[in-house]
């Protein structure tokens, strides 16, 4: 066990797969200014994560669009997932972009020049 009272690693990671909904984001430290780390992090990244770890538990974020998942067995669940388990939470395309990809548009353009 951790130090904390936890199984490092050995809990069971989640088994149901449940699509993302909008909701709060994970907890951490308040937002820097144009997403950095803690302060604390450059000098330490490693101490500086694991206080992390200890006061928001074993899923926070630790600056803009950075999550981490600390326990191994989790991390691997995340990790190991495929794109058929998984969605992109991206907006539809505009209706006229939907038409015709983007790419195939410019390239048959630059070719035809």
């Amino acid at each position: 066990m951790d130090t904390d009272g936890r199984d490092a690693g050995t809990a069971h990671a989640p088994t149901a797969i449940t699509p993302r909904r909008p909701g709060p984001p994970p907890p951490g430290p308040a937002p820097r200014p144009f997403g950095l780390p803690p302060d604390d992090f450059d000098r330490d990244p490693l101490a500086s994560l694991n206080r992390l770890r200890r006061e928001y538990g074993d899923v926070f974020a630790f600056a803009a669009g950075k999550v981490l998942v600390a326990r191994p067995a989790w991390a691997h669940w995340t990790l190991a997932r495929t794109n058929r388990d998984t969605r992109v939470d991206a907006p539809p395309l505009p209706p006229r972009l939907q038409r015709r990809p983007l790419l195939r548009g410019r390239v048959e353009r630059w070719m035809a020049a």
